[in-house]
């Protein structure tokens, strides 16, 4: 008899443990999570044609430092008058540091007009914090006027958006909850907010931490996120070694700007871009990804083959050219044609 009521014992100490491990979270990190309160011109004539003309957008932030620096998300706080936080039901106002809306959708905000001495409880970013398919997270935010609250679900896969690395989740998401934190089962940072899909009202998006620290680095130094380019197009291709193997994917260099630093390393047209940094580059979400990454200034290491023969190359991250003369190889839609084949040597890396 008692072995029938074991399996429901032990789900049900599954169910409190996994009850408890959510408690713990929200009671240590909700209160480093704002509401954020953006006032915005009227569209028809703005503040200097009538100061009344104003209209509010809301969503969610968190402290991401103790003297009041906040994350939240650009459509909240893109283009405002004024922008405010509620904390602890109290206003502050807060200026805007910088944002991006071309890519991550990220906005880093700073509370202003209190003294240097003042600390706000914060949720610190640490870059090797990940969340791997399957695993728990937990956004706080504040849907519509309600209080902060959690949302449970789980990550589902990574992908790539406009170029820029967001994870997927299951959590359900709503109005006022742009800019939340999703953590993980130990209270860390995983992702913000990035957006929700349209047509799946269960399916969120998140940038993850480490790139949210990436954007944020050039918003704290420049007002606006710079992305870099190597200055060269690629394509994704098939290789077909000099074996009787199946053909692997494979990046292949399709135009090297000149008087840019791909070209000054000697990169040619044809040859295949085998890793950056030491991170194979086999696919166009590989590139993409080591792209975003990259800062204006830093020189990565480059591996290219040409002609049976393997070199390495440093070059110098350079500011992206203008939208005319930037490449759409780097495009990731599953739509798009099947990649050419090329042959190449029996000398090309295995995956």
């Amino acid at each position: 008899m008692l072995s029938a009521f074991m399996p429901v014992r032990a789900q049900d100490l599954s169910v409190q443990t996994f009850e408890r491990a959510v408690v713990a979270v929200c009671n240590r990190s909700i209160a480093a999570v704002v509401r954020v309160k953006a006032i915005l011109p009227d569209e028809a004539g703005g503040v200097e044609a009538d100061p009344r003309a104003l209209r509010l957008r809301a969503g969610s932030g968190f402290f991401v430092d103790p003297k009041g620096e906040i994350l939240t998300a650009a459509s909240v706080v893109a283009g405002a008058h004024k922008i405010f936080i509620e904390w602890q039901n109290q206003r502050f106002e807060a200026k805007l540091v910088g944002v991006d809306r071309e890519r991550s959708n990220l906005a880093l905000l700073r509370v202003t007009g209190l003294p240097p001495q003042v600390q706000f409880p914060a949720l610190p970013l640490d870059e090797k914090v990940s969340a791997d398919p399957g695993s728990l997270v937990i956004m706080l935010g504040f849907a519509g006027d309600l209080p902060a609250s959690p949302s449970v679900g789980f990550v589902g896969s990574m992908a790539m958006f406009r170029n820029t690395p967001l994870m997927m989740t299951r959590v359900n998401t709503n109005p006022g909850e742009s800019g939340a934190p999703f953590l993980n089962a130990r209270g860390q940072v995983a992702g913000v907010l990035f957006g929700a899909s349209t047509q799946l009202p269960s399916m969120a998006f998140a940038l993850p931490t480490r790139a949210a620290m990436r954007v944020a680095a050039d918003l704290r130094q420049f007002g606006e996120a710079r992305y870099g380019s190597l200055g060269l197009n690629v394509r994704q291709v098939q290789v077909l070694a000099a074996t009787n193997a199946p053909p692997q994917p494979a990046i292949q260099i399709e135009t090297v700007f000149p008087g840019t630093s791909a070209e000054q390393a000697g990169a040619r047209p044809g040859d295949l871009l085998l890793s950056i940094n030491q991170k194979p580059t086999r696919l166009l979400h590989d590139v993409a990804e080591a792209m975003f990454y990259l800062r204006v200034g830093d020189q990565p290491q480059i591996q290219l083959l040409r002609s049976n023969q393997t070199t390495q190359a440093v070059m110098s991250v350079m500011p992206r050219p203008a939208p005319s003369a930037a490449s759409s190889s780097l495009q990731t839609d599953p739509s798009a044609p099947s990649a050419p084949v090329v042959v190449v040597p029996a000398s090309f890396p295995k995956p």
